[in-house]
């Protein structure tokens, strides 16, 4: 899974940046909008918080740390008051899709999957609604 790749090389980025980022949540999600990158990290703040830092500058040296790797990341970069946005590399995605079959790239495997029941029960909208 791609965000997964991403979060990794974001703990040890964190790690070599930020001594006492331990216990703070390190987390990866879709980019809300697309012209920002394909995933961000806004957690960041929040380890600034917690080492008493400038959360542009932390997030900055993190992203800096993680330019300096070839990784599934074509660029991160620093935004906003702390904000890391990702940009996925073109051949990481094309090598994700490839082996599709034996590693998903976007969604895991239920490890408990469950039947859901959807009834559209087709309303006549001119109508009152009744049961």
């Amino acid at each position: 899974m791609l965000f997964k790749k991403i979060e990794e090389e974001l703990r040890t980025a964190a790690a070599k940046v930020c001594l006492d980022w331990k216990g703070a949540e390190l987390f990866v999600r879709k980019c809300p909008i697309p012209r920002f990158g394909d995933y961000q990290c806004s957690s960041v703040m929040a380890l600034a918080k917690r080492s008493g830092g400038n959360p542009r500058k932390i997030a900055a040296d993190i992203a800096a740390q993680m330019s300096a790797v070839p990784s599934v990341c074509e660029k991160a970069e620093a935004a906003g008051p702390g904000f890391l946005n990702f940009r996925i590399r073109r051949e990481a995605l094309e090598t994700c899709l490839n082996q599709r079959e034996s590693a998903p790239c976007f969604v895991e495997k239920e490890s408990l999957p469950q039947t859901v029941l959807v009834d559209f029960s087709s309303p006549n909208v001119a109508k009152p609604m009744h049961v």
